[in-house]
């Protein structure tokens, strides 16, 4: 069973995969390659990569329509894997505090990388949100 699902899924969803390997091309995955009632985390996924694009005005509504239940994060059970998150992002994006969310984004990139053991592969790279200057973008 599970070899006849894989025969099935990897024509369709690893070649999208394998084709990600920018954040841009992550954030255009989000955007289209996946519907988000399938995907269940894309609000929150959506959250993460604009504040990593720099896009703090995104990110902000973003953030608020999360608090405010208008996300599939309303639900109870996603709720508190969501809540801890946008309890660390949201202040910083109202802050417009750049470094702050770089240094959390870096803290969550670690630990994505620890529990896929990617260590030794791992090159940590600055974030757009990092080379841009408040006063380039008020985005």
């Amino acid at each position: 069973m599970a070899e006849k699902l894989f025969a099935q899924i990897e024509p369709v969803v690893l070649d999208e995969l394998r084709a990600t390997r920018t954040l841009d091309d992550y954030a255009h995955f989000l955007h289209c390659g996946v519907p988000s009632p399938v995907f269940y985390r894309y609000h929150l996924e959506y959250l993460v990569v604009a504040v990593a694009h720099g896009d703090l005005k995104t990110a902000a509504i973003m953030c608020k329509a999360l608090e405010t239940g208008q996300s599939r994060f309303a639900d109870p059970d996603l709720a508190d894997y969501a809540a801890p998150i946008i309890g660390r992002l949201h202040p910083l994006i109202q802050a417009r505090d750049r470094a702050g969310l770089a240094a959390v984004l870096r803290e969550y990139e670690a630990l994505t990388v620890k529990a896929n053991k990617l260590e030794p592969l791992w090159q940590p790279t600055p974030f757009p949100l990092e080379l841009e200057s408040d006063a380039g973008s008020e985005s």
